[in-house]
């Protein structure tokens, strides 16, 4: 009897051993699939950041990418340190959402990397642009590789601990030989050289931007005040009603982000000064301040079109640019908070929304400016050609197919001296 209760204990325990063993290989195959499809993921950013035929963000800023850098390193640590307690024995889901965090700020990464090569002097430091960031994005994928159970099987339980760490610091030092190329492209000028205070200087910007904005809006509502001159009235009215709709999203959306940045500042700081966390932070910092310029900037160039094309000094292609200008700028401000923003963050919320009304408000400004344009395009044509006998219509329509080739000689040299001027003035900055 005493024999049989032994047996069927023993049959029972390895019963238990046989599930739980299937249980963990279970998981190591759940968790092998998650970071085969981070390393998917690394792959696609990096294919992408070599490709001549992908252009990246074309608004990303050198200092904004360096935040990005900030954040992807502090994701590798982030990685590491989750991985590290899933051994031990921790939680799956924690190693699950670090290395998802982790490949996305990768992919994020290199597809910032890739825009900012148009601001590189030349060909060659294009290519070491993308040469460095490459050799970081490797060290990234090796870190995930390493990591999957028939690779770290291999490793002695005791030692894996170790390796892991090793695999991190791999990674990292791989993403900080990013950075020195960055500089680079960056404007010799800095938050180090502006001296002073640096939660006074934010603030001075954010509220710089937010006074131009405020003026911004003031002077348009001066403009909708004005007689239409040349214009259509219905056209004219429709197109500055739009450009202030426009205006009245960027005054909210700064409102937002000033708000979130105070957010940002109060979760991070643990106790230090403003200044101290903002020095440590500072790449991050560089960020904040040069998009709430770009904003400032862009916004006040948009109402000088809205201006001069009330007075017949702008066409409507320029309001059209400045327009796009402003959504560019805007997009860079909120991308600046989400790098560092707090976790659920309610405040984040509401700049996002605010960036969507913004870029909603940009599409309309630019389709009333268009289809105002077209209007008057197609009016002008029409008058044109009705005074026409037949054989002036075909003199006429060489004509127009000479101008045609004369134009896009003309666009594709402007296009050259619009890369050339971006680099060169960037840099100059």
């Amino acid at each position: 009897m005493q024999k049989t209760q032994e047996e069927t204990e023993a049959a029972l325990l390895d019963q238990m051993r046989h599930l739980q063993n299937e249980h963990l290989n279970n998981l190591n195959r759940m968790m092998d699939i998650i970071l085969q499809t981070c390393i998917h993921q690394v792959d696609e950013a990096t294919y992408e950041l070599e490709s001549p035929s992908h252009e990246g963000n074309q608004a990303a800023t050198p200092e904004y990418v360096q935040s990005l850098l900030e954040k992807t390193i502090g994701a590798a640590g982030d990685f590491s340190g989750s991985f590290v307690l899933l051994i031990e024995g921790g939680d799956q889901a924690n190693a699950i959402g670090a290395s998802n965090v982790f490949a996305q700020s990768i992919s994020q990464l290199l597809f910032n990397v890739k825009g900012v090569t148009r601001l590189a002097k030349d060909d060659d430091s294009s290519e070491e642009i993308i040469r460095v960031t490459k050799q970081g994005s490797l060290a990234c994928r090796q870190f995930f590789q390493r990591l999957q159970s028939g690779s770290l099987s291999n490793t002695n339980p005791i030692h894996r601990a170790q390796l892991i760490n090793d695999l991190a610091r791999d990674a990292i030092m791989g993403l900080l030989g990013i950075s020195p190329v960055l500089e680079n492209i960056s404007p010799k000028d800095s938050l180090d050289a502006a001296g002073g205070d640096l939660g006074d200087l934010v603030e001075r910007e954010m509220q710089s931007a937010a006074k131009a904005i405020e003026d911004a809006a003031r002077r348009l509502e001066e403009l909708m005040a004005r007689p239409p001159g040349s214009f259509d009235i219905n056209v004219h009215q429709a197109v500055l009603a739009s450009a202030m709709a426009l205006t009245n999203a960027i005054s909210q959306l700064i409102r937002c982000a000033t708000v979130c940045q105070q957010e940002i500042v109060q979760h991070g700081r643990d106790g230090s000064s403003t200044t101290a966390f903002y020095k440590k932070n500072n790449k991050w910092t560089e960020g904040l301040v040069s998009a709430a310029k770009a904003v400032a900037v862009a916004t006040t160039f948009l109402v000088e079109c809205a201006d001069g094309l009330v007075r017949g000094t702008h066409s409507m292609e320029q309001l059209i640019v400045a327009a796009q200008e402003v959504g560019v700028a805007t997009t860079q401000l909120v991308a600046a908070s989400r790098v560092k923003a707090v976790p659920f963050s309610k405040v984040q919320g509401k700049l996002e929304d605010a960036a969507v009304a913004v870029r909603e408000a940009t599409k309309l400004l630019v389709k009333a400016a268009r289809d105002a344009n077209k209007m008057r395009s197609e009016q002008l044509a029409r008058e044109e050609i009705g005074h026409m006998g037949r054989h002036e219509m075909k003199i006429k329509e060489m004509e127009q197919q000479v101008k045609i080739l004369e134009l896009e000689k003309e666009l594709n040299q402007a296009r050259y001296k619009l890369g050339e001027i971006r680099k060169q003035g960037y840099v100059d900055e």
